[in-house]
């Protein structure tokens, strides 16, 4: 999977899909994000708010990027739809 890569600065969407046992676009009962920034400290957040469902199945976030380096995620999808889906990112520095 190719790895996106930001400025420093950027507003950076997220966006996952949940689907269930065949493959049709459903919703978990509880939707949660949690993202850890490039210092690998504790995670930036968890359930991010606000988590916005685009449709059945489709939800984003918009996460403002402050640091430089690489940025891991993790959507976690439970109840009704269990479903785990990871992601990183790279943030460089602004030119100015």
């Amino acid at each position: 999977m190719p790895i996106n890569v930001y400025d420093k600065g950027d507003l950076v969407r997220l966006s996952v899909n949940f689907k269930d046992l065949l493959g049709v676009d459903a919703d978990p009962t509880t939707v949660t994000l949690s993202i850890i920034d490039p210092d690998e400290g504790a995670p930036v957040g968890i359930a991010l708010p606000p988590i916005v469902k685009d449709s059945i199945g489709n939800y984003h976030h918009d996460f403002n990027v402050t640091k430089v380096g690489e940025y891991r995620y993790e959507w976690k999808g439970t109840g009704t739809i269990q479903s785990v889906e990871v992601g990183q990112f790279t943030v460089k520095p602004s030119r100015f």
